[in-house]
């Protein structure tokens, strides 16, 4: 039996192969390893940029169709962080009489406020009622400086005029239909800003304007707004109700004290005497009729309305023989 002799030489050859083999193999590894890498970055890269496309064109969308700055600018968006209405839409969809608020903030961090005082004057002509509210509110010392109102008005109630007035700041506003702003454009809007108007948008009976800007934390907003109304009669009777508060007020709202204050005057035909009214009205009776009523509160409740009732013959005046 014949006996194979290995030598060193040999050995140390073999060794180098086995060596050579192993790092061919960690290469191929490596290698391997590199591509799988290389493809799935490619992918990832791939799906950021779908993604990135895909928000942009959201973007995009919602930048077309509001306007940057507004109040209505954030009510999509509003919605879809908060789950809840707030600004346009809550104007526009609510169905409750509000003769006005003021809503600070954008999306999350809205804030709705009740005037701390209001004023009315009301003066009728015949079948019309001609109504100025006069408000004020009062901006929170550590709250934003954005600032858009809302309200809805009386059934058949024509708007007639819009003003803002914040210290140095005093805007008029200017008054379109939901259609009409739905199809303006950008720079439709810039050019009314650029006027110091701001736009309010009327659908149906409910106005909403959008940002009132740069108002100092702790200052007063004062906001005026006029319309006409149709005074319900029923043959010799006549009838005018007013909503004076909102009937849901949010929780830093329903801390705000509210003083009220109506003012009535007829114009043309003096009604002969006021037949139905709150208690503590005020009605100043002339021998030649009603010339006028007051009424007045300290602390308007939420959800209080003013009634008044007259006979609308005129009064029979004594004749001297």
């Amino acid at each position: 039996m014949k006996t194979q002799v290995v030598t060193s030489s040999q050995a140390t050859s073999a060794s180098t192969d086995r060596a050579q083999f192993a790092i061919m193999d960690l290469i191929r590894m490596l290698a391997a390893a590199a591509v799988c890498g290389i493809v799935f970055s490619l992918f990832a890269a791939g799906l950021t940029l779908l993604l990135m496309n895909s928000a942009e064109a959201h973007n995009l969308n919602l930048k077309n169709s509001t306007v940057e700055g507004s109040a209505l600018t954030s009510t999509t968006e509003s919605i879809n962080r908060c789950a809840r209405p707030s600004g346009a839409v809550k104007a526009m969809s609510s169905v409750k009489l509000n003769p006005g608020q003021l809503v600070t903030g954008l999306g999350c961090d809205q804030e709705t406020l009740e005037a701390i005082e209001r004023d009315w004057r009301i003066r009728i002509n015949d079948d019309v009622a001609e109504v100025r509210i006069m408000q004020t509110f009062l901006i929170p010392v550590n709250g934003p400086t954005t600032a858009n109102f809302h309200a809805s008005l009386p059934d058949g109630a024509v708007l007639s005029s819009l003003k803002f007035d914040a210290g140095a700041i005093t805007q008029t506003g200017e008054p379109v239909t939901l259609e009409v702003f739905t199809n303006m454009s950008r720079a439709d809007i810039g050019a009314i800003h650029n006027r110091s108007r701001l736009v309010v948008v009327i659908s149906d009976r409910h106005i909403e304007s959008d940002s009132i800007l740069n108002l100092t934390p702790g200052e007063t907003v004062t906001i005026e707004y006029n319309y006409t109304m149709s005074v319900l009669h029923i043959n010799n009777s006549a009838n005018l109700n007013m909503v004076l508060q909102a009937e849901t007020l949010s929780s830093y709202a329903a801390s705000t004290i509210t003083v009220g204050t109506v003012w009535v005057e007829w114009l043309n035909q003096h009604p002969r005497k006021v037949t139905s009214a709150l208690n503590d009205i005020y009605v100043d009776q002339t021998s030649n009729g009603v010339a006028g009523a007051s009424w007045f509160s300290a602390d308007l409740s939420a959800s209080r309305q003013f009634n008044i009732q007259w006979d609308r013959k005129s009064p029979v005046l004594n004749k001297s023989r």
